[in-house]
């Protein structure tokens, strides 16, 4: 980790531009078009590797406090206790990450066929359920477990929580309360990856009127084309220019 935050730090010490850090190579692909989008022509964009590196990177800034130097973050799981003192300079994403504010207002579920959207539903319950565990598993525990991928949910179609599941991840029904939370703005408040993942389950299967061929990365690059207007990413690129003209 060092060595990747001091070759960062020397590589914007030897740059007169301006600089955005974000975490990783996808959100560097999202915001070279939103730069130029905007207008921002004399800007650096810079993946720190991870929201960890970040956040170190970001308590060494007195080391380049010279330099122009914008940090931009997922709120992840602080979307759910409150971003801690300290970190006031970073623009935070407004869902738990930069493609839920993607999602949020791309309207892509629009893609789905009649017969599709009760199935996705149902999908998408499940998958609330098993986050918001792992919400309450965070609040518990201080980490983010990370323990699970939507393909090791179910594999075939994530419809129902399998005993094999419950029994491996020792499952309990969470909250109530939280699922009802999340459940309720589920664009902004479900990881934003599986969103996308399960669209793209969808959007990819056979017998489809009109079948893609699409990756989740692929499919957040055409939501953020989708429209030159979006609430939320519009509100993170104008905390962006505040910071960069001031």
């Amino acid at each position: 980790m060092v060595c990747k935050i001091d070759e960062l730090i020397i590589g914007m010490c030897d740059s007169e531009k301006q600089h955005l850090i974000v975490e990783d190579s996808h959100d560097v692909d999202i915001f070279q078009r939103l730069v130029k989008r905007h207008g921002f022509s004399e800007v650096q964009i810079h993946a720190s590797e991870s929201r960890a590196n970040l956040l170190h990177l970001y308590g060494r800034r007195d080391d380049f406090s010279h330099v122009p130097v914008v940090f931009i973050a997922d709120r992840d799981m602080w979307l759910f206790e409150g971003i801690p003192v300290g970190y006031e300079d970073i623009i935070f994403t407004t869902g738990f990450s930069i493609e839920n504010d993607i999602y949020a207002e791309a309207k892509l579920e629009r893609l789905l066929e009649p017969h599709e959207t009760a199935k996705h539903q149902q999908i998408l319950i499940s998958a609330i359920k098993v986050f918001a565990l792992e919400v309450e598993r965070y609040k518990k525990q201080g980490l983010s477990t990370g323990y699970l991928s939507l393909e090791e949910l179910d594999p075939s179609g994530l419809i129902e929580i399998g005993l094999d599941f419950r029994t491996r991840h020792d499952f309990f029904q969470p909250d109530p309360k939280l699922i009802q939370y999340i459940k309720e703005n589920y664009k902004l408040h479900l990881r934003g990856e599986w969103l996308f993942q399960i669209l793209c389950r969808f959007l990819n299967a056979h017998g489809r009127d009109f079948k893609f061929d699409i990756t989740p990365r692929n499919l957040c690059r055409i939501a953020l084309e989708m429209s030159e207007s979006n609430l939320w990413i519009d509100k993170l690129m104008q905390q962006v220019e505040q910071k960069l003209v001031s």
